[in-house]
């Protein structure tokens, strides 16, 4: 709001952000725990990460977003059911964390050009 955009502009930009974050840490406790080879279920992220996209689907329906937003959730929930396959865990853990920064900065790229 600092830089004159509206109360429900702000909101929304924290909306994504916090769907972003969230829909992350599950995604990445689930994927250490397969790593590790401990029992967990994948259900929680994939379902964490369809809701998400509906939200931002709601939100785009109600033209408070923009098409690249839509795009950058639709990627991360194909990252999250494409990263919980048993081939993808073979992936080293520090290579994770380094794809997370990367999936994090486009998140916020598309978001930067999805809000008007």
């Amino acid at each position: 709001m600092a830089a004159g955009w509206t109360l429900w502009s702000a909101l929304v930009l924290w909306l994504l952000l916090s769907l972003q974050a969230v829909t992350a840490i599950v995604y990445v406790r689930i994927r250490l725990r397969l790593a590790r080879n401990e029992p967990v279920h994948c259900a929680p992220a994939l379902l964490l990460h369809l809701a998400a996209l509906v939200i931002v689907a709601d939100l785009l329906s109600l033209d408070w977003v923009g098409w690249p937003v839509l795009l950058v959730f639709a990627f991360l929930f194909l990252r999250c059911w494409i990263g919980l396959l048993p081939r993808s865990l073979a992936t080293p853990t520090p290579l994770v964390g380094v794809q997370e920064v990367i999936v994090a900065l486009l998140v916020v790229v598309g978001i930067r050009f999805g809000l008007s």
